[in-house]
């Protein structure tokens, strides 16, 4: 009787060691998701560096409803980031504009928007204006920048001006 429980204790011990000895070389190892996590952070860092000190014209909004609101032609609205101060600055076809942004990944706010106070008939810097206010992502594809609107209200497209 005895001999059966000594055998059976000999085995817990050997499979107990086994899963320790196991569950140790896993922490010694990088994990496909942790390669891919870290792959990630990486990707979203140079996405920021991407979005930060360049300068970006407007190009078009396409809205969820199909509707396209051009940008005038001249490439008169240029915006930046300056993640060192975290201010958002912008030309538009009338003032300019300056506020505050963080970005995190692809996650992007912007606000509290301060604007010079020129009047322009048919200026299109209203719309432009409350556009950015509805950002919430950012996507860059090689030299376009696509700025998601909140609730899916649309995409503001970008072109990078080249140095």
């Amino acid at each position: 009787m005895k001999q059966p429980i000594i055998i059976l204790v000999a085995v817990a011990i050997l499979v107990l060691g086994g899963y320790l000895a196991w569950s140790q070389s896993q922490t010694d190892t990088v994990s496909p998701e942790g390669m891919i996590a870290e792959d990630n952070q990486v990707q979203n860092q140079e996405a920021e560096q991407k979005l930060e000190n360049e300068e970006w014209v407007w190009l078009y909004t396409e809205l969820q409803d199909g509707e396209r609101v051009t940008a005038p032609e001249g490439g008169q609205f240029v915006i930046s980031f300056d993640s060192e101060t975290g201010r958002v600055t912008s030309r538009t076809d009338c003032n300019s504009l300056a506020g505050i942004f963080s970005a995190n990944g692809e996650v992007l706010s912007m606000g509290e928007f301060i604007s010079t106070k020129m009047y322009c008939e048919g200026s299109m810097e209203g719309v432009y204006a409350e556009q950015l206010t509805l950002v919430n992502s950012f996507i860059i594809e090689g030299e376009m920048l696509r700025l998601m609107l909140d609730r899916d209200y649309g995409v503001m497209v970008f072109k990078k001006i080249s140095s």
